[in-house]
C-alpha cells in the first residue's frame, strides 16, 4: 500500500513565519517543527518523486492569509515594535513589508514542492456535505457537555490577583478541551478535508493528512475522520517521531 502525505494550511504557514526584522530573529512558535518537517518534501522534489501533496484550497487558503499570519506574529513577538510617531510608523512599516516579502517567498518555495491532483467535483460536494453534517452532530454534543465559553475570558471582579489565577485556570481548561475536540470547522476545513478523501478512498492509500490545526489534528476530529474515511491526522513533529516520516517515503517508493 502506497503512503501519501497531505499538507494543510497551517502546515506551509507555519514553516514560513520566520526571518529578520531590524535585526532581529523573528519565527512562530511551530516553524521548526514544520520547517524539518517539509525539507522532507523539497528532499522528495528534488529527487524527481511525488510523495508529499496538497490541495487547490490549501494553497488558496495559504497566500490568502500570509499578511495577517506575519501581523500576528510581530504582535506576540515584538509588542513593542509599533511605536506612535508618525516617522516610526513608516519604518516599521517598511520593515513589515520586508518581512511580508521574506515569508511570502518562503510560503511560494513549500508549495511548489507538493503535487495537486485533480478530482470529482460533485464527488467533493457530496463529501463535504456529509463532513458538514458530521461535525455538526459533533458540535452539539460538544456544547451539551461543554457550556464553558471557550472564546472569552470573563470574570467580574477588581480583585487582579484572583483575576490572574482564574485566567490562568481557565487558559488551562480551555487547552485541554481544544486538544479533545475545537467545534465549527471552517468551509475551507471542509474543502481541504473532501478534496483529499475524494482523491483517496478508503482502501485505497495510506493517507497522512499533517496539520497544525486542532480542526483536523484534535482527538475527536481525528478518529472521526480516520475512522470513517480513513486518512490519519498529524502534527508535524508527530511526523518527525521515531523518523515516521522517512519509513513512509520509503514504504511509498
Amino acid at each position: 500500500m502506497a503512503s501519501k502525505i497531505y499538507v494543510e494550511t497551517s502546515v506551509v504557514v507555519c514553516a514560513s513565519l520566520g526571518g529578520m526584522l531590524g535585526g532581529k530573529p523573528v519565527k512562530h512558535d511551530r516553524y521548526d517543527a514544520t520547517y524539518n518537517f517539509l525539507q522532507y518534501a523539497e528532499l522528495d522534489y528534488s529527487q524527481g518523486k511525488k510523495h508529499f501533496f496538497t490541495t487547490p484550497t490549501v494553497a488558496r487558503e495559504a497566500n490568502r492569509v500570509m499578511e495577517k499570519a506575519v501581523n500576528g506574529l510581530l504582535a506576540s513577538r515584538l509588542p513593542k515594535l509599533w511605536k506612535k510617531g508618525k516617522r516610526e510608523k513608516m519604518v516599521n512599516a517598511e520593515k513589515f513589508y520586508i518581512l511580508l516579502t521574506e515569508c511570502t517567498d518562503h510560503l511560494d518555495s513549500w508549495l511548489s514542492y507538493l503535487k495537486v491532483e485533480t478530482f470529482d467535483s460533485r464527488k467533493k460536494e457530496e463529501i463535504a456535505d456529509a463532513l458538514r453534517e458530521q461535525f455538526r452532530t459533533m458540535d452539539i454534543d460538544f456544547h451539551k457537555r461543554c457550556p464553558m465559553d471557550l472564546n472569552q475570558f470573563v470574570l467580574s471582579t477588581l480583585n487582579k490577583g484572583l483575576r490572574s489565577v482564574s485566567k490562568a485556570i481557565w487558559t488551562g481548561q480551555r487547552k485541554e478541551i481544544l486538544e479533545e475536540y475545537k467545534p465549527h470547522h471552517g468551509r475551507n476545513d471542509i474543502e481541504i478535508m473532501a478534496e483529499i478523501i475524494c482523491i483517496n478512498p478508503r482502501g485505497g492509500n495510506d493517507v497522512y493528512i499533517v496539520s497544525e490545526d486542532r480542526h483536523f489534528y484534535a482527538k475527536l476530529s481525528r478518529e472521526m475522520i480516520e475512522t470513517v474515511y480513513g486518512p490519519k491526522c498529524r502534527r508535524a513533529y508527530q511526523m518527525l517521531e521515531g523518523k515516521l516520516i522517512r519509513k513512509l517515503m520509503q514504504d511509498a517508493a
